[in-house]
């Protein structure tokens, strides 16, 4: 009898666990069908045809010809529908021109201070090298990402960059850690050389966690395992040294994660990485890779920014209405707002890159009701600012010119 109990509890004791098991991986992937579409609206036809475009155009940061790829990518981003595009200048000693940095914000309608981000540089190592795998394929793959993932709102902001100067010393990426110090960046997705399939090998793509931080690796390999069963991923062996722009985050703090080619750094990537033979077809020669890792980034920055329904934003949200008034302004303006219900209330004025440069409300309590508070905006330059009123159960940012 001692040894059928035994036996029974044995068997009890392993199923709960099982199901426990079960439960939690179930847990940590919510499965929404919102985020699904969003996956499967990745075009490859569309990053395929700029790849090859991108492989013709002068991407050395320290050539002036440079400008003009970089005009031309911050012109297409602006087509998507970005709360802000810009471009991030610094200089590299020596160097009398440098290319910038060019940055996409969709501010989130909840949590605005939290960051997720993707990342790519889009220099090239030399002179009108082709540069297609590297790192045309990490850009287009930012850039396509983006264009998915602004057809929705989201409860925390996402930022898209494309770095210059990575190749001279990850210069680009460092300027902006260095500007964004102190900003909450839960996670930055870099992508570095991700469209080279060694032939007879599985499809799979390496993702690099920071050392010792696994939480966001196991995420992605979860969200893999939803949303696109058709790549593997892998961890086997990562940079031996600083070899891209993921590193300036970690080394500042924060979290993030390396997408490449090969989960075994130094085998089966690109041989024709800084070659001429870097181009469509030959390096650059996986189109299943290039669509199937930009899921995998529209996958995550979905999740983990929230996408946020307008259904939410009026049962939830105590607040009902805001703008201001004249916009655009001069020296003045009111920005007016609704409550539905008691709250308390922050109201702070930022720069385009998300700065703020005047709080003219600070966590205060306000009745419900309809308020408009002036704004003294004399010192500020001429541009195209943004508001952000958020009370303990939404945000809502809006959007404001002053020209004087």
């Amino acid at each position: 009898m001692k040894k059928t109990y035994f036996s029974v509890l044995v068997f009890l004791v392993f199923s709960f666990s099982f199901i426990s098991k079960v439960s939690s991986q179930m847990q940590a992937v919510m499965y929404s069908p919102e985020i699904q579409a969003l996956v499967d609206d990745v075009e490859i036809d569309t990053m395929w045809t700029k790849l090859a475009y991108l492989q013709t155009q002068e991407r050395y940061t320290t050539n002036g010809g440079s400008l003009a790829t970089a005009n031309y990518l911050k012109s297409y981003m602006k087509t998507m529908g970005f709360d802000s595009v810009y471009f991030q200048n610094y200089t590299i000693i020596g160097s009398f021109f440098v290319s910038p940095n060019i940055i996409g914000i969709k501010f989130g309608m909840e949590n605005p201070d939290s960051i997720f981000l993707a990342c790519a540089h889009w220099d090239a190592y030399t002179s009108m090298a082709p540069g297609a795998d590297d790192n045309g394929s990490g850009t287009v793959s930012v850039l396509e990402s983006a264009r998915v993932l602004l057809q929705q709102n989201y409860s925390k902001t996402l930022k898209f960059c494309l770095f210059s100067g990575e190749e001279e010393g990850l210069y680009g990426s460092t300027k902006y850690v260095q500007v964004s110090a102190g900003d909450k960046i839960g996670a930055a997705l870099n992508l570095d050389m991700v469209s080279y399939q060694q032939p007879g090998y599985n499809l799979r793509i390496g993702v690099f966690p920071k050392d010792g931080e696994l939480s966001l690796y196991n995420k992605v390999k979860a969200l893999q395992q939803s949303y696109v069963p058709g790549i593997e991923i892998g961890k086997e062996n990562g940079c031996p040294y600083e070899c891209t722009d993921v590193y300036p985050f970690w080394a500042a703090g924060y979290d993030g994660l390396f997408f490449f080619e090969s989960s075994d750094f130094g085998y089966h990537e690109t041989p024709y990485y800084h070659t001429p033979n870097d181009v469509v077809n030959t390096s650059a020669n996986s189109q299943p890779k290039l669509e199937l890792t930009t899921k995998l980034i529209v996958a995550s920055l979905a999740s983990w920014a929230e996408i946020f329904t307008s259904t939410g934003i009026i049962q939830q949200n105590s607040i009902q209405a805001t703008s201001n008034y004249p916009n655009p302004f001069s020296n003045t303006t009111k920005i007016s707002f609704q409550l539905s219900k008691n709250a308390n209330i922050t109201l702070s004025v930022t720069d385009i890159t998300g700065k703020v440069i005047a709080k003219l409300i600070d966590n205060e309590f306000k009745s419900k009701g309809v308020y408009q508070i002036p704004f003294d905006a004399s010192f500020m330059k001429d541009g195209m600012y943004l508001y952000n009123l958020s009370s303990t159960d939404g945000c809502i940012t809006r959007k404001m010119i002053c020209i004087h």
